[in-house]
């Protein structure tokens, strides 16, 4: 039988696929280098292409699209549930092919570069809120384990001492 659907683990170096017929029975498996992975699919006739979605499944599904494959990404943690035995490339292609036959899992829309820089870009920012929130709850805990200081000295030392003031 003919692969209508093929799953994707992508990974930084090798890349593991399997082709499944309209039933869903894998009929092929490949393991490709990144060179090898990259023309994998540009020369086969239109195929459902099914992978976990990360930052490089976006890249890789605008690839698939503009070579006339229609592409579908699903949430890591939503495909999980799905893989049988331990985490290994074989496996996750397997669990990747049935979460795609269970109709109930939403997809994610492919990004486009932009829609994944401003994502980046949020990312980033509420990094830098948690990370200033736990500085000053370091500096609450240090001003208040020290019973040797008046607590409003040590508040406004730290504060020189962050903006490159004096030591008092």
């Amino acid at each position: 039988m003919d692969a209508t659907t093929v799953a994707i683990d992508l990974a930084k170096d090798v890349f593991e696929l399997a082709f499944a017929d309209a039933h869903g029975r894998i009929v092929e498996r490949k393991r490709l280098s990144r060179s090898a992975f990259s023309r994998c699919l540009v020369n086969r006739p239109s195929l459902r292409v099914v992978m976990e979605a990360c930052g490089s499944a976006h890249h890789w599904a605008r690839v698939f699209q503009a070579h006339g494959h229609t592409v579908r990404l699903m949430p890591a943690r939503d495909v999980r549930p799905y893989v049988r035995g331990n985490k290994t490339d074989r496996a996750d292609v397997a669990g990747i092919l049935e979460a795609d036959r269970c109709g109930q899992i939403a997809s994610v829309t492919v990004k486009t570069p932009e829609q994944q820089g401003v994502q980046a870009q949020h990312r980033v920012r509420e990094r830098l809120k948690a990370q200033r929130t736990t500085c000053g709850d370091r500096l609450y805990r240090a001003r208040n384990t020290r019973a040797d200081l008046d607590p409003r000295s040590v508040s406004t030392h730290a504060v020189r001492q962050t903006a490159g003031g004096d030591r008092q």
